[in-house]
């Protein structure tokens, strides 16, 4: 099965057009890979996929900034779970 990365990656890579060689420290937003509108799009993909509850206050850059930072919610959300 693939790693939590590689599926938000794919998705990315899939839904916004993006060059398939982005890392999972790529800046996404920084690099104009996502807007605001993407986040929202984001969370939407991580709860279905995941099976997560995205809270509000949990929509920050920094929670969106990259692949890396996406991956760690989800496991933090499945941890505490």
């Amino acid at each position: 099965m693939a790693s939590i990365e590689d599926q938000i990656r794919e998705h990315i890579i899939s839904e916004f057009n993006a060059s398939t060689d982005i890392s999972d420290e790529t800046r996404l937003i920084d690099t104009e890979v996502i807007d605001s509108l993407g986040i929202f799009l984001l969370v939407n993909f991580l709860q279905e996929r995941f099976g997560v509850e995205v809270d509000p206050e949990e929509v920050t850059l920094d929670n969106f900034e990259s692949v890396s930072a996406m991956a760690e919610l989800v496991s933090g959300k499945r941890l505490a779970s």
